[in-house]
């Protein structure tokens, strides 16, 4: 995608990172959880991945006040791959914003298409 991106997005809150993944004994690999919340990104979001680098903005209301902001942060990001971007390396800002809202828990996300530099490789 080559054009203008600027998405503007509410998702239901991430799983955090340690529910997110689970490791086996020869791999890590994505929890039940994490499916199923890859799968619900997955059908709220309606957009063509960029290959170019990314910013993403992120404020997170949490359920209650327990837990740091950047645990929810992986799986957003990781959820995003291959529906907003082609790889989340490609995220070159990141900007996290924690709020509390025990009755409406969400993630408000916007990503917009970064010129000043390339994503690392690694």
């Amino acid at each position: 995608m080559s054009g203008p991106m600027d998405i503007n997005v509410t998702l239901p809150l991430p799983p955090l990172v340690n529910r997110y993944w689970r490791r086996g004994r020869y791999a890590t690999y994505l929890s039940p959880e994490g499916r199923a919340y890859k799968q619900a990104v997955a059908g709220i979001l309606d957009a063509q991945p960029t290959d170019r680098p990314v910013s993403v903005s992120a404020t997170i209301y949490r359920k209650r006040r327990a837990g740091d902001v950047d645990g929810y942060a992986k799986g957003l990001l990781d959820s995003m791959q291959g529906l907003v971007y082609v790889d989340d390396a490609q995220v070159t800002d990141l900007y996290l914003h924690r709020r509390d809202d025990k009755t409406n828990p969400r993630v408000e996300v916007r990503v917009w298409k970064t010129e000043s530099s390339e994503p690392d490789s690694g």
